[in-house]
């Protein structure tokens, strides 16, 4: 029996030693309806996983609304100026639309591919033609061009008016226009010298030019001759025109008188003035009369048919009032005005 205690407490001792469990004896009674309890089992724990890491991607960020679109104004257009209204045209040769009340588109060039510069609603003077179109003079100031160009199909040219002389297609001469209207113009025998022939404006060509003074030729009547270049302006392919250098002085040309002795200050011939002239002064006459008078004006040297006779001084010369007064060899070649 010794060996028998000794045995259960051996395998007490092993229990406790290792932590055992005999468990709970399963109740067998009849009627309980009970389960037997599920065996638990030590939980597993799992090592932790590592999340992984973002991926860079490279879409952009939503960029800031565009600010909406500027809206234009609308085009404004500029008015055109309109060719003025000058009254009446007298013996002119003019164009204008051919419906009173009309509008005609003024443009730069003989087509309708050249820009509109002006408008035309009376008339205008006409300059030449080329082809269906009318060159027209613009008044100065009115644009950047002396010349405009209407077409025929559009407006009419005054009655009785001469057909305008046609301008070479190619443009290739150079012509003065004389400003105004004018039919007839005198021309000049040299620059600042005396009056030549008359000739009409209707076709000059230009020879040369010299200072502000243009060498012409009419191809009307074949004569030639000088005007001032503000009588008008040029047209045409001007570039190639001789530029000539204006010839040195001539004093034997230049007509100076020394007054011989105290006298009264003529305001035309033979008409004293209250004002005196005194001896040993000398004057440059610009021009004289079959009676001996000559006409001067402190400042002016050269006589020129804007040169109004009314303002001009005089002193006789030669043998008038019996004077004193000595000239130089070049009064003979003053142009004659009417005493």
């Amino acid at each position: 029996m010794l060996w028998k205690r000794l045995s259960a407490f051996a395998v007490l001792a092993w229990i406790m030693a290792c932590g055992c469990s005999l468990g709970t004896p399963p109740n067998t009674s009849a009627g309980s309806g009970s389960k037997p309890p599920t065996p638990t089992s030590n939980p597993i724990i799992l090592p932790p996983t590592q999340s992984p890491a973002p991926i860079k991607t490279n879409t952009p960020f939503p960029s800031a609304t565009p600010p909406p679109p500027t809206q234009r104004p609308a085009n404004t257009a500029i008015p055109l100026p309109v060719i003025p209204n000058r009254g009446s045209y007298g013996n002119s040769c003019v164009v204008m639309p051919i419906n009173a009340g009309d509008t005609v588109n003024v443009r730069i060039g003989a087509g309708t591919n050249y820009g509109v510069v002006a408008l035309l609603q009376t008339w205008a003077v006409i300059i030449t033609s080329q082809g269906s179109w009318y060159a027209i003079e613009l008044p100065r100031g009115l644009t950047a061009y002396d010349v405009g160009w209407v077409s025929n199909t559009v407006t009419k040219v005054s009655a009785g008016c001469y057909a305008p002389t046609p301008m070479p297609t190619e443009n290739t001469t150079c012509r003065f226009i004389v400003g105004g209207g004018a039919s007839n113009v005198a021309l000049y025998l040299t620059p600042n010298g005396s009056l030549g022939p008359t000739v009409p404006t209707q076709t000059l060509n230009v020879l040369a030019m010299q200072s502000n003074w243009i060498q012409v030729i009419s191809t009307v009547t074949g004569q030639w001759g000088w005007l001032p270049d503000n009588m008008g302006y040029l047209l045409g392919n001007c570039g190639s025109v001789p530029q000539l250098t204006p010839p040195p002085p001539d004093d034997k040309k230049i007509c100076t008188i020394t007054i011989g002795a105290d006298s009264p200050v003529y305001s035309s011939p033979n008409v004293a003035s209250t004002d005196m002239i005194k001896k040993g002064a000398v004057i440059q006459a610009i021009v004289r009369t079959n009676s001996g008078w000559y006409g001067y004006l402190p400042g002016l040297t050269v006589y020129t048919a804007q040169v109004d006779l009314a303002v001009l001084l005089w002193v006789p010369y030669g043998n008038p009032l019996g004077n004193a007064n000595t000239g130089t060899v070049g009064c003979d070649a003053l142009p004659i005005v009417a005493s």
